[in-house]
């Protein structure tokens, strides 16, 4: 079955592959290293997190079914031989260390996905397991091969299998923490194979957008010094901190209201923090956007102020997302920083204390806007959070502090409450003058009892002092606070400062050239940090040279909290020191001017994070409570660094003398792609997160076809095709391209400044096109000085100009329209509407009409030079131009000629004015029926500009369908009704502003919407029928609209929605990004609402996006190669798949055959799952331990349909006597009662299964060897001889009760088939018990063992059994005969005497009965004389053999009286088995009665009694020692395994679920006894010793 389903895949039948899962069967059982081609289970590699997790849950307990995955328990019944699959068949490892999962996953055929999904259906199927290689799982060859969908399905079911485990199912459970050999995780592996990349080039970008370290040095944080006397607006600071992110998340603890949530409830996992903008922002952002379109788009005054005094602000300025600046964390209270223009601040927290800065102390739960007081109208760009006080730096250099001002830390002194025991409070921001009113501060920090701030080149520090403040002077022990800034360490400054932290015994500066400065305890020291990877200075060079780029390593950040100070080097490296205040006795004494006084209080610098890999290099780092650090790597993950449970507090003694082991570092979990990360001491977190751009710049939307569609409206526009194509006298170059494309507005310019005759030339084009123009235009225009009559079409000329709107709205009035000297409006003579222009020129006209469609002119006045005979006609036209258009108001042309340059591009803006007069559609010849209502549109617009309406009115039909529309109307004027009823007239309206003025990125910016989802709807609408009427760059505009609000948590829905486009640009925009967060949406399972075939188009970017990162490896050029040099390659590979399947099938096979007859094995049934399993496996699994017996387990007993049979008939080996077969009450006999019975010449009725004649003294390697021998059944020929000697046996060979033609099937009894409770009815009332024989053994082994037993040393008793081993049993020389020529051996008659031992098999007479009282009573008074005895070995658990009762032997019989009972009404004696020598191999045959080497006879005397021992079975191969071929030992086996099988369907499962109870019971009573004797013995010892 195992090769059915490889077969499949290899064929790619992945119809077969399913039918083969779903018709297959499955049970629990465990890996074994034969499934797994020799490998067994590989574990997580050691030390990473997923060590634990490398072998799948146990999924054989109980477990609830979770919907979407098969329950574990589903479909096991193992019934099924030819579709039964364990565990390890599913798991099966090739020779490489693959499974088939793993196959499947780095597999890219596009079926890959389907064999996958089919294959996580099946239970037991582990996901966690490696390959023998590199250590890779699944998931992790899935994501390296770009099998998305494959990987969101391991995750899948990796969820579920945790909840099969802990009743829950997890978002992230094992599978993404289990790394391979390098220590990378699945997404390790997958993030170092995609980059950023250009959508439309293909050229890889950086990963995360943003400004270079390069660029980060070269900006100044401030400006100096000198700018003061400027402006204000020359006094603008840029921040010296810009993270630019999009999304901000806290975490931690809630105590005190800092994460910004509406409870007090502590956040386990990230959560997203959402900031709501002032309405006073809104509305400054809704007049710039006002005050920018009147400008650019010369809206009018009206509907501005409309608008600016309408409260409802537009959708696009209400949802505008936000740009996090930068965020800060204190105990009691969190800040965050925008980008916005004012208003930037947020601050949420515990309010008693002023440090919120709203006017009051209510505690604020979410963020609020901090725009009051001094920050009126100012933008933040720096603030600084201590405990009970907030420092703020506006855009202009100045300082504004609020909150407690206990110990001067605001930078001024407050008023004095009214109640002594309250502290000053200052519940606004107010601005800090005194020393710094001139200066242009750039940053701030603060702690609990003091503030720090600083310029370009100075720092100046207020509040209390404790050695902190960096004052050095005489008076600085004995200054307690410092109210007012004060500037401090000048001269240490010889580069500008960069950034200050501050804690509350210590204030650290970062210089510009990258020195770390440390103020405290009355010091100040400079703080050297390990930067070179190298201690000794002799391998610097080797190590240096090592490195890829030429960078130096220096410390680019610093933060600080509690009393451990961090810094990081642009290496990615993060160091650590502590600072501890120690009190100095001789501190009056001291100089406070030695730097060396801070020397005690600071810590050695420790590297706490070092980076081995490039995406392990931390980006930002940031220090919480004690001492714990977090911080994100260049891949976008969070780390946190936190304190192992037994590390003690750190405010102990000795806390810096910590050690790296104290310590761990864990993953953040659901954060991906953070760029910054804060941390406060109260254990409050929060991680800005930077989004994938892709959405935001690389979606294109095509430039506007306003005017080239039009253009095809001028009626005159063929007047530049036909002077190329008389121009074309000479042929172009080959790749000569033309500066002005053909038939375009410049080819117009040019056929008319170049024809001779040009009104002639117009006329005949004009008449040429007739019939076109007759269906195409409404309106006629003409000078008095020609006779050409120019058509155009009306809306255009209404559009462009609002006194002709005027004009015609006055006509159909009147039916006359004049203004005087410049223009009139009439009907002519075929009732069509001229306007006539007096005393112009046409070239006047024609420029007129040529604007009014292109926005262009042809400028004759600039040819006057060039010809002189028509300069002052052109003169003339340049006064006509500027008058007409003077009095039509068209203010760009009357510009261009008064300039004499060409006009600009206003004819989209003059469209756009003119479709929002109302009217302005009354004139159109085509009624749209929409949803409730109708307009009406103008068909040759429509025609030009929407590919829907072109190919309805001039497709292939040319518009011969609506001639019966036309005759069917009323009036020839009707206009032809379009059913689009299924269309909102909202959604239309922005449909028609799209085809009139080509409106793209303004089209949404006045809509105003309910809600956030309200105007996403909106905008889905639109591109919905954008994309029935095959409007491209309508659905561009839309998508750009929707991706600028793209989020992790809405793609996956906004793809969805609009892949039915035609327009793929948000689709591959979407895909990209989806490409760019893929661990995020795969952790949180977002991706499960993404369709199934956009998954398959995921797989596609995703392998796009790695072969541009890695074109070498992923590109296939490679293997294209290694198949050209080595084309036999392919058939190599097809045969090394068929012998894969071969060998699968053999193995299959053989697990198949050893389970199933297994359980005839004499020896306990080993299964092959069970025999190769790892450690790991068998020390898990239950029942496995070393101290328990194989014996205690009943064996695997298979039903046959036959007569009456041998209950506890266990050989399996072909024998001489095979034809005869004992009664049901008749046990398996050993070799020594056999050979008993022998001596008798009276041969029994029926005779045992098995080995019955071999001599007592034979080995277990001669038995082996003869046991197989068979006269009946057996595959080898025996000499005529040698079966003649065989019929004189003294042995009936040939008994009445035939067993037929089957050697192994049992003879059918005179009685009927007996179960197990006649057997037990029809046992003699008197017959002894097992246990009773047992006990009375023991007994009396107990009475003489201290006289009966020599005492040997273990020397000689080793040396003994090595004489006995080494001497030949005297009877092997008669029994084997030499071989003859053919190589097969000669079987002799077996010579049985007197002398030999008395065989364990003669049944005696039956003895008294001893109850158990009696023998315990008898155990008690023998406890003495056992005490000398040394303790006997522990006692194995009886087999099956031993289940059968039968009297206790008293006495050995004479000679004479050996001879056996009948077999119903005889007693079986317990039987004597033989000691296994320690050197003997105990791997010994099922099929064969197992017999170790025999110990010799005087080992038991006469007066020793028989001891009940436990009979051991052991499967040993067969031994080559009868020199038999391999031909006939495979034919003895394959016999063997027919012999089994038919006896294997003889057993009833009432049978066997009796013998199985019946062996409970007896094992149960066996361990007590066992117990008794063992504590009676253990007793005795110790009375014995007292």
């Amino acid at each position: 079955m195992l090769a059915n389903i490889w077969k499949s895949y290899f064929e790619n039948d992945v119809e077969s592959f399913r039918q083969s899962l779903a018709n297959a069967t499955f049970n629990a059982s465990t890996p074994s290293k034969g499934a797994h081609g020799g490998k067994g289970i590989h574990a997580g590699t050691l030390g990473s997190p997923g060590t634990s997790l490398a072998t799948s849950p146990n999924l054989i307990s109980k477990s609830k079914k979770v919907p979407g995955w098969p329950s574990p328990g589903l479909n096991t019944n193992s019934k099924s031989a030819l579709g039964n699959f364990t565990r390890a068949d599913l798991n099966w490892r090739d020779a490489d260390g693959v499974t088939l999962l793993q196959t499947i996953a780095s597999c890219t055929n596009d079926t890959a996905s389907e064999f996958a999904l089919a294959l996580l259906q099946v239970p037991f199927l582990d996901l966690y397991l490696q390959d023998t290689e590199s250590g890779w799982t699944a998931l992790h060859r899935a994501l390296y091969s770009g099998n998305v969908t494959i990987a969101r399905a391991l995750m899948s079911r990796d969820g579920y299998v945790a909840s099969d485990q802990f009743g829950a199912v997890h978002n992230t459970v094992g599978l993404i923490k289990i790394k391979d050999r390098e220590g990378n995780s699945p997404f390790d592996v997958y993030g170092a194979s995609i980059a950023s990349r250009s959508i439309h080039q293909g050229s890889a970008l950086q990963l995360l957008s943003g400004p270079s370290e390069d660029e980060e040095n070269d900006v100044a944080p401030g400006m100096s010094g000198d700018d003061v006397d400027d402006g204000i607006r020359g006094r603008e600071v840029m921040p010296s901190l810009q993270i630019n992110g999009d999304e901000v998340f806290t975490f931690g603890s809630n105590k005190n209201f800092t994460l910004g949530f509406g409870n007090e409830d502590d956040r386990q996992y990230p959560e997203r923090v959402f900031l709501k903008r002032p309405d006073h922002l809104l509305q400054r952002f809704l007049d710039e956007y006002q005050t920018r379109n009147s400008e650019t788009e010369s809206l009018d005054l009206s509907r501005s102020t409309a608008s600016r005094n309408s409260p409802a602000i537009p959708a696009l300025i209400q949802y505008r997302p936000m740009v996090i600046q930068d965020v800060q964390l204190s105990k009691l209270h969190s800040a965050i920083l925008t980008t916005d223009p004012e208003a930037n601040l947020y601050i949420c927290g515990f309010g008693p204390g002023g440090r919120i800065g709203i006017g009051d102390e209510a505690t604020r739960f979410h963020f609020v806007c901090i725009h009051g007081g001094g920050l009126l109208n100012k933008k933040v760009i720096n603030v600084g959070l201590g405990q009970n006080h907030t420092v703020a730096i506006s855009s202009h250099g100045e300082v504004f502090t609020w909150g407690t001002n206990s110990f001067g830390q605001l930078g001024y002194a407050s008023p004095a409450s009214k109640l002594k025991e309250d502290e000053p409070v200052q519940l606004l921001p107010r601005q800090v003058f005194g020393p710094v009113k001139r200066e242009i501060v750039v940053g701030a920090a603060a702690s609990r009892v003091h503030s720090v701030i600083h310029t370009v080149s100075s720092l100046f520090t207020f509040g209390k002092n404790d050695g902190q403040l960096g004052l050095v002077d005489s008076d600085a022990r004995s200054l307690a606070m410092q109210i007012t800034p004060r500037k401090v360490a000048a001269s240490l400054f010889s580069s500008s400062i960069s950034t200050v932290s501050a804690i509350e015994k210590a204030t650290v500066c970062l210089l510009e050239n990258h020195d770390v400065w440390i103020f405290a305890n009355y010091g100040y020291t400079k703080i050297s940090f390990p930067l070179e990877g190298f201690s000794n200075h002799f391998l610097k060079s080797s190590y240096s040279a090592t490195k890829y780029n030429n960078v130096e390593n220096h410390i680019c950040k610093i933060s600080s909290g509690g009393d451990t100070i961090c810094a990081m080097s642009i290496m990615g490296d993060v160091f650590t020191v502590n600072v501890s205040q120690k009190a100095h006795a001789d501190s009056i004494t001291s100089s406070t001017t030695n730097p060396s006084k801070i020397r005690g209080a600071l810590s050695s610098p420790q590297r706490v994070w070092s980076t081995r890999k490039a995406h392990m290099a931390v980006r930002d780092v940031a220090v919480g409570q004690d001492g714990s650090i977090i911080l994100c790597t260049d891949s976008g993950s969070v780390w946190r660094r936190v304190k192992r449970a037994k590390v003690k507090d750190a405010n102990a003694p000795g806390a810096a003398e910590y050690k790296l082991k104290d310590y761990k570092f864990s993953r953040v979990g659901r954060l991906t792609r953070v760029s910054a990360v804060r941390s406060s001491t109260f254990g409050a977190y929060a991680a800005v997160r930077r989004d994938c751009d892709v959405l935001k710049t690389q979606m294109e939307i095509d430039s506007k076809s306003l005017w080239r569609d039009l253009y095809s409206l001028l009626p005159f526009h063929a007047l530049g095709a036909k002077e190329e194509d008389s121009d074309t006298e000479e042929p172009a170059l080959r790749f000569w391209v033309p500066s002005q494309q053909a038939n375009s507005p410049a080819s117009v310019r040019r056929a008319v400044l170049t024809a001779p005759n040009l009104e002639e030339k117009v006329l005949k084009l004009l008449e040429d096109n007739q019939a076109f123009q007759q269906s195409t235009y409404d309106v006629r225009i003409k000078s008095t000085t020609s006779d050409v009559v120019i058509p155009v079409n009306e809306f255009i000329l209404s559009g462009r100009s609002d006194v002709m709107r005027l004009a015609f709205i006055t006509f159909r009035q009147k039916y006359y329209f004049s203004i005087s000297e410049v223009v009139t409006i009439e009907y002519d003579g075929e009732g069509k509407v001229l306007v006539t222009f007096p005393g112009v020129d046409f070239i006047t006209v024609l420029n007129l009409v040529l604007y009014i469609y292109t926005d262009t002119v042809v400028d004759v006045w600039r040819h006057t030079k060039r010809s002189p005979e028509l300069a002052s006609r052109y003169r003339q036209i340049r006064l006509e131009t500027m008058k007409i258009a003077s009095q039509l108001e068209m203010a760009a042309l009357e510009q261009a000629a008064r300039v004499m340059v060409q006009p600009s591009k206003t004819l989209h803006q003059d469209m756009e004015r003119a479709i929002r007069q109302q009217g302005y559609y009354e004139t159109g010849d085509v009624e749209i029926e929409l949803d409730g209502e109708s307009v009406k549109v103008h068909s040759a617009l429509m025609c030009q500009r929407c590919p829907f309406f072109q190919g309805l009115f001039n497709g292939r039909a040319a518009g011969l369908w609506l001639s019966s529309r036309r005759e069917q109307a009323q009036e020839p004027q009707e206009a032809i009704k379009v059913d689009l009823k299924h269309v909102d007239p909202n959604v239309f309206e922005f449909v028609l502003r799209h085809l009139y003025a080509d409106t793209d990125d303004g089209l949404f910016q006045d809509v105003v919407s309910v809600d956030f989802d309200a105007f996403l709807d909106l905008v889905l609408d639109v591109m919905s029928v954008a994309n029935e009427l095959m409007l491209d760059r309508l659905q561009q505009s839309c998508q750009k609209v929707l991706g600028s609000f793209v989020n992790t948590r809405n793609v996956c829905q906004l793809v969805n929605a609009v892949a039915p486009c035609s327009v793929t640009e948000f689709k591959d925009a979407a895909l990209e990004y989806l490409c760019m967060n893929l661990e995020g949406m795969l952790e949180n399972h977002l991706l499960d609402e993404l369709d199934d075939d956009l998954m398959l188009e995921l797989d596609q970017v995703v392998r796009q996006n790695q072969r541009t990162c890695l074109p070498i490896a992923k590109s296939g050029k490679a293997e294209a190669e290694l198949l050209q040099s080595y084309p036999e390659l392919p058939s190599l590979i097809e045969r090394g798949r068929q012998a894969k399947l071969d060998s699968m099938i053999l193995q299959s096979r053989a697990r198949d055959q050893e389970g199933r007859y297994g359980s005839f094995s004499k020896g306990k049934a080993i299964s092959v799952d069970d025999s190769g399993s790892s450690p790991f496996a068998r020390q898990t699994r239950p029942g496995s331990s070393k101290g328990r017996s194989s014996a205690s387990k009943s064996p695997l007993l298979k039903a046959k349909s036959s007569a009456p049979d041998l209950m506890f008939e266990m050989d399996e080996g072909c024998s001489i006597n095979d034809q005869a077969t004992p009664d049901l009450s008749q046990p398996v006999r050993e070799v020594s009662q056999l050979h008993d019975a022998g001596q008798n010449q009276t041969p029994p009725s029926s005779l045992p299964a098995g080995p019955i004649w071999l001599h007592p003294e034979m080995t277990a390697s001669a038995l082996e060897q003869y046991a197989d021998l068979s006269f009946s059944k057996c595959p080898l020929p025996l000499p005529d001889q040698t079966k003649a000697d065989v019929a004189n046996s003294p042995f009936d060979i040939n008994p009445t009760t035939s067993r037929g033609s089957k050697p192994w099937g049992s003879a059918p009894l005179a009685s009927q088939k007996l179960d197990m409770r006649d057997i037990m009815a029809q046992a003699s009332s008197n017959r002894v018990s097992n246990i009773s024989s047992g006990l009375s053994h023991q007994a009396q082994k107990a009475a003489l063992a201290a006289g009966s037993l020599p005492k040997i040393s273990q020397r000689a008793r080793k040396k003994q059994q090595q004489q006995q081993q080494q001497q030949p049993p005297p009877w092997l020389p008669e029994l084997i005969s030499p071989s003859d020529n053919n190589g097969r051996h000669e079987l002799h008659k077996v010579h049985l005497t007197e002398e030999k031992p008395k065989s364990a098999w003669q049944i005696n007479s039956p003895g008294p009965k001893v109850s158990l009282q009696d023998m315990l009573r008898a155990d008690e008074k023998s406890s003495s004389s056992a005490n000398s005895v040394p303790p006997t070995r522990t006692k194995s658990p009886l087999t099956l053999r031993q289940t059968v009762p039968g009297n206790t032997p008293q006495s050995r019989a004479s000679a004479g009286e050996r001879q056996l009972e009948s077999p119903l009404n005889g007693s079986i004696s317990s039987p004597t088995v033989p000691q296994l020598s320690e050197d003997h191999p105990r791997n010994e045959h099922p099929a064969r009665a197992v017999s170790a080497s025999y110990q010799p006879a005087a080992s038991s005397s006469a007066s020793t009694p028989n001891r009940i021992h436990s009979v051991h079975h052991y499967s040993r191969p067969v031994e080559p020692s009868l020199q038999l071929s391999m031909a006939d030992i495979l034919s003895q086996q394959q016999t063997e395994k027919e012999i089994f099988r038919e006896a294997s369907a003889r057993r009833s499962l009432q049978e066997i679920q009796e013998e199985q109870a019946f062996q409970e019971w007896w094992d149960e009573e066996s361990r007590k006894v066992r117990m008794e004797e063992e504590a009676k013995e253990g007793y005795a010892e110790r009375e014995g010793a007292g």
